[in-house]
Parts: C-alpha cells; sequence; structure tokens
C-alpha cells in the first residue's frame, strides 16, 4: 500500500513525486517485496505510454520507536501495471508481468545511507539519467521493490521514496 506524500513539478517536464511507503513490522527475508506488488505513481510520464529520463531516486527513513535500518533494496522500474505479490513475501514475476517489463534496476546497499540525527537517514541515487516507459494505457510510473537484507520496521517507522525524471 502506497498512501501519496507529494507531488511536484518543476517546470513542465521535470517532475518529482515521492510517496509515503507501509512497510511491514515483521523481519524480512532477502528477496521478499517490501511493498506489495506493483505501485503506480500517477501522471509521472506527460502522456499514456510516454517516456521519461529518470535522474534521481531517494529513499529516507524514520526509525519510529524501532531501530534504524539501512537495507539493501533494489527498485524495479516496471513498464506495465498489474504486478501482483504480497509484502514481505518472495519476489515472484506475475500478473502478466515478466522479467522483459523491468526498464530499470535502481540498487541501494547500506553504505548508501547517511545518519540524519538518531532518527533517520536518507540514500540517494543521482544521476542516474535510465530511460524509462509507461505502460501504453497509463501516464504511471510502476515500481515495486525487493530487499536483499534482512530489516525489521517498527510499525510507526516510515519510508518514503522520492522519483525525480524529466519528462519527454
Amino acid at each position: 500500500m502506497i498512501v501519496e506524500r507529494g507531488v511536484t513539478h518543476i517546470g513542465e517536464n521535470i517532475k518529482s513525486v515521492s510517496q509515503i511507503l507501509a512497510v511491514d513490522n515483521a523481519i524480512y527475508a532477502s528477496g521478499d517485496i517490501l511493498i506489495a506488488g506493483s505501485n503506480e505513481l500517477a501522471d509521472f510520464f506527460l502522456t499514456e505510454g510516454g517516456n521519461a529520463i529518470l535522474q534521481t531516486v531517494i529513499i529516507r527513513s524514520n526509525k519510529g520507536t524501532g531501530t534504524l535500518q539501512d537495507p539493501d533494496l533494489d527498485v524495479l522500474i516496471i513498464s506495465k501495471s498489474g504486478l501482483t505479490g504480497t509484502a514481505n513475501d518472495a519476489f515472484a514475476f506475475a500478473g502478466g508481468i515478466d522479467k522483459d517489463d523491468v526498464t530499470a534496476v535502481i540498487s541501494f546497499i547500506g553504505t548508501d545511507y547517511k545518519t540524519m540525527g538518531a532518527d533517520d537517514n536518507i540514500a540517494i541515487k543521482t544521476d542516474l539519467n535510465l530511460p524509462i516507459i509507461a505502460d501504453s494505457s497509463t501516464r504511471a510510473l510502476n515500481f515495486t521493490i525487493i530487499s536483499r537484507d534482512t530489516p525489521t520496521y517498527a510499525a510507526d517507522g516510515q519510508v518514503t521514496i522520492e522519483f525525480i525524471g524529466y519528462r519527454n
């Protein structure tokens, strides 16, 4: 589940979209889906089936009452909607999505995270210059996140992901 945090237009063609992710508070195994299924960020692209250049991906987390996490994660950008799966279960292609629908993978590792005070951390991947495309019937950016580590999030902890791209 995704809870929208904010959408920012930086001019007509540059867009920043961030989402608060509802993460499970049970321990994840390496290879588990961090959040359920395919997640859509509406209107990231200018047109249905549009394309963009993904420039930056940011992950922010707050520990809540738990321990601050800096997990290894893969963010998969998917050209179609419909990926199914349950948070904290092993990742598998499903719902008519296969490996050919993955248009980008952005990997975060523990050393990418910078601690910001006692409760927060942030990891930023910049200058990605990754071409990505939308499903022909939508303007949404579709993604999923796979844990490559074994983090445990507190029930009141918070993880946010932000995408910044140039829309063609």
